[in-house]
This record gives C-alpha cells, structure tokens and sequence, in this order.
C-alpha cells in the first residue's frame, strides 16, 4: 500500500509545515462538515488534526452545458 501524498499547498495553521494529509473522518461531526465540503487534515509534523474547506465537487467546477443545450442534444 503506497503512502497518501503530501498535499504541498496546504500549510498547517500550528507549525507551517507543508507536510499535511487527509485525515480519516469519524463520527457524526465529520459526516455533517463533509456535506458542507469542509474535510478533516492532519499534519505529519505536530500531529495536529484541522479542517479546511474542500471547495466544490469536480464536476460542478467544470464549465457544462447548459440543461437547454442537453435537451436539444438528446433530440438530434
């Protein structure tokens, strides 16, 4: 099993080492943070455990097609 990488652009707010992972979520507070896109960190230097907002889901960052074009799409 090969190691998380290290996510070099997230700092931890304790130490300022870059060496940060996604940590394991538990228990219902992770559960209902996630729903907000707000995702547990641990930092590999001083072990502390943080949150950080994880930003939209891929496919709603992506530039779609509008609903429109999709209907006018299936009727060709």
């Amino acid at each position: 099993m090969t190691p998380a990488p290290e996510l070099s652009n997230i700092a931890c707010p304790r130490c300022g080492e870059h060496k940060v992972r996604p940590s394991i979520k538990k228990g219902p507070l992770d559960a209902m943070l996630s729903l907000l896109r707000v995702e547990p960190y641990r930092c590999r230097g001083c072990r502390r455990r943080f949150y950080r907002f994880g930003g939209l889901p891929r496919e709603r960052q992506e530039i779609g097609q509008d609903e429109g074009d999709e209907e006018d799409a299936l009727n060709r």
